[in-house]
């Protein structure tokens, strides 16, 4: 499956000592998110074939924050492209609970701007689109 992938996605969460990160792949095989755990273990788990990569990545960063403990918290997701030119968004909440964004090109993010405080991330998703 993974070397027919058609998309790859990263999405990440991280706050405090709390990692999160996964790998979103699709192909013409299926779908699956493939993410590492303690101890040198690999947990992979089918993602339904209506579901859309990207939204997937944005539900899983919400489910990273939603197991934080502290802010500040940075999620992302990151769009890798087969011809180069990947892109990404991701999101930082401060200590105030205030909410920044930045997305674009990977090697060139713009400074981040104060956005709309978004619990469903889905703001991830949109600024991708």
């Amino acid at each position: 499956m993974l070397n027919r992938a058609t998309e790859w996605i990263e999405a990440a969460g991280v706050s405090g000592e709390t990692n999160h990160v996964a790998l979103l792949v699709k192909s013409p095989d299926g779908a699956a998110m493939i993410e590492p755990k303690p101890y040198g273990i690999w947990q992979a788990l089918p993602v339904p074939a209506d579901d859309r990569l990207i939204d997937v990545a944005s539900r899983y960063v919400r489910a990273t924050y939603q197991d934080i403990t502290t802010l500040p918290f940075a999620g992302s997701i990151k769009v890798i492209a087969q011809a180069g030119g990947d892109r990404a968004a991701a999101v930082r909440i401060g200590e105030d609970k205030a909410w920044e964004i930045s997305s674009g090109p990977v090697e060139r993010l713009p400074k981040p701007v104060p956005v709309e405080a978004d619990p469903t991330f889905t703001v991830l998703a949109k600024a991708l689109a």
